[in-house]
């Protein structure tokens, strides 16, 4: 079984206003349809820094980096 590494600190930043969220980030319910797992699992995977999360322009939601969701679902 491989060993999954830490690709990144946990960061908590705003997404810069010129960036489009759909383009490079997943919403929590993308996140985990693409992982199949449940939200406690994705959370851990946060806590862990497998995916890096942001807050949402709205400052009410996270958004979670594409590159990290795909690369969890490819281990």
């Amino acid at each position: 079984m491989a060993l999954l590494v830490n690709i990144a600190k946990r960061r908590k930043a705003a997404l810069p206003d010129t960036q489009e969220p759909q383009d490079e980030y997943f919403t929590l319910e993308q996140a985990l349809g693409v992982l199949g797992v449940q939200a406690q699992t994705l959370y851990a995977y946060v806590s862990r820094g497998f995916v890096r999360r942001i807050t949402a322009p709205s400052g009410r939601a996270s958004l979670y980096l594409r590159e990290d969701v795909e690369r969890a679902k490819a281990r």
